[in-house]
């Protein structure tokens, strides 16, 4: 029976080939797939662009098989830029022509497992992060200018 099971098996893995953690990565392609299970998914394919686990890839998966996961994956959509068509059989299309012009973009991730599912959260694009970055340093010089500047006497009304 041993036999049996090993023939019949199929390679499974509950972790991701990248630790938990934040990572910049480059998104190298995405598909509408079937999964294993029968359901109607977008692969999203990531390859890490930078540190010690640079060149090793991640996917995120999401389900567009129903009305409760529709809904998060056009939320994804907003968070990486791609464009949402009104019909979903324009979908590929759509996802084609987003993914080449992304040759350059690079994206923040989280990973996160939880028993042996991976979790790739997209948080937006590096250029994003940097923006609101040099946002809070110039509202941070912003409050420290006003601190500085001397604060003006009030003038007392004689009557």
């Amino acid at each position: 029976s041993l036999q049996n099971a090993w023939k019949q098996a199929e390679a499974q893995q509950g972790f991701s080939q990248i630790p938990d953690n934040d990572y910049v990565a480059k998104l190298k392609n995405m598909e509408v797939a079937l999964s294993k299970a029968g359901r109607i998914q977008v692969v999203s394919h990531f390859e890490v662009a930078d540190g010690k686990y640079e060149g090793r890839e991640v996917n995120k998966f999401d389900g567009i098989d129903n009305d409760v996961s529709i809904p998060w994956f056009k939320g994804y959509c907003e968070v990486i830029g791609l464009e949402i068509p009104d019909d979903i059989e324009d979908l590929p299309s759509a996802i084609e022509t987003f993914v080449e012009e992304q040759e350059d973009e690079l994206y923040q991730l989280t990973v996160k497992t939880k028993d042996r599912f991976t979790n790739i959260y997209v948080k937006g694009t590096k250029i994003q992060e940097e923006e609101e970055e040099e946002k809070e340093v110039e509202e941070e010089e912003g409050v420290e200018e006003e601190e500085e500047k001397p604060k003006k006497k009030k003038k007392l009304a004689r009557r």
